[in-house]
C-alpha cells in the first residue's frame, strides 16, 4: 500500500506543476481570462468580465514585446557568460542534452533541426578543439513503437556530418526531460569512469540543466550556446509586439517555472 500511495502523491505532484506550468505561459493564461471574462458578460457580470477580458489582451500584447523578451531571456542567460573555444578548459566528456530536433520518421531520411540546435555545433568545436575526447549525448524517442530513432542517434548522425567520429560518442537513450538528461547521464558516466564534464545546452536552459546535473553527482564545467537576447537600446518599432518574442517569453517562463518546480521536488 505504501508503494501504491507513493506512486499516487508523484503523479499528484506531477499533475500540480504541469498546472502551475501551464497558468505561466502567457498565451494559455490569456485565453483562460478571456474565455472567463466572456463566461462572466454573458451572465451578465459585465464589469468583472471586462476586466479580465482587458487583462487578457494586456498580458498577451506585454510578453510579445521584445525588450520585455530579452529582459526575462537574459534573467536566465546572463548567468552562464558565454566561452570562448580558448578559454573553455578540458574535461573528460562533453555532455549535450537533447532538445535540439525532431528526430526523423520512417518516411524521412533526417532529422529536423530547430533554434537549439546550435548545442550540436558547439559540442563539435569544442571535440574539434580537443576539449575532451568523448561527446555523450542524452534524448530519447519521442514516443515508443513508431519506429523514430532516439534524438540522441539523431544528434549523433548530425555530429558524424560535423568530422566528429562515432567511436568518441556516448548515446544516451532514453530521457525525456532535463531530470533523466541529468540522472542517466551521471550513471552513464559514472559507468564509463568519466568524472568531469562540459555541459553544452542553451543559455536559456542552462541554470535549470546544471543545477541538475549537479545534483546528480557531475562536476560540470557550464558551457553555453544560443543565446537569444538582445543586450543595447532597440529602436522604437521594437516597442510592437510579435510572435517571437512571445515564443521566447514563453520558452524563459517555461525555465524559470521549471526552476521552481524542480527546487520544490529537490531535484535542484
Amino acid at each position: 500500500m505504501s508503494a501504491v500511495h507513493g506512486q499516487r502523491h508523484w503523479a499528484d505532484r506531477l499533475l500540480i506543476a504541469r498546472l502551475l506550468e501551464l497558468l505561466v505561459y502567457p498565451l494559455s493564461l490569456s485565453l483562460l481570462s478571456g474565455v472567463a471574462g466572456a463566461a462572466l458578460c454573458a451572465m451578465h457580470r459585465r464589469r468583472l468580465g471586462t476586466v479580465l477580458i482587458a487583462f487578457a489582451f494586456m498580458w498577451l500584447a506585454l510578453w510579445s514585446l521584445p525588450p520585455v523578451a530579452d529582459r526575462v531571456g537574459r534573467s536566465l542567460e546572463d548567468r552562464s557568460p558565454e566561452l570562448a573555444i580558448y578559454a573553455v578548459p578540458r574535461a573528460d566528456v562533453i555532455l549535450v542534452f537533447g532538445g535540439v530536433m525532431r528526430t526523423s520518421r520512417p518516411d524521412h531520411a533526417y532529422a529536423d533541426l530547430n533554434s537549439a540546435s546550435d548545442r550540436v555545433w558547439h559540442a563539435a568545436r569544442l571535440y574539434r578543439a580537443g576539449k575532451a575526447p568523448k561527446v555523450l549525448l542524452s534524448g530519447g524517442r519521442a514516443s515508443d513503437g513508431d519506429g523514430s530513432p532516439s534524438e540522441a542517434s539523431s544528434m549523433a548522425d548530425f555530429l558524424g556530418d560535423l568530422g566528429v567520429p562515432r567511436t568518441a560518442m556516448i548515446l544516451e537513450e532514453r530521457a525525456s526531460t532535463t531530470r533523466e538528461n541529468a540522472v542517466f547521464s551521471a550513471a552513464l558516466m559514472q559507468r564509463e569512469g568519466l568524472s568531469t564534464a562540459l555541459l553544452v545546452t542553451s543559455a536559456l536552459h542552462m541554470p535549470r540543466a546544471a543545477a541538475a546535473i549537479r545534483a546528480a553527482g557531475v562536476e560540470v564545467v557550464p558551457v553555453a550556446t544560443d543565446f537569444e537576447a538582445v543586450g543595447g537600446r532597440r529602436p522604437s518599432l521594437a516597442w510592437l509586439p510579435v510572435s517571437d518574442a512571445l515564443d521566447r517569453s514563453t520558452r524563459a517562463l517555461h525555465e524559470w517555472a521549471g526552476i521552481v518546480v524542480y527546487r520544490w521536488r529537490g531535484w535542484i
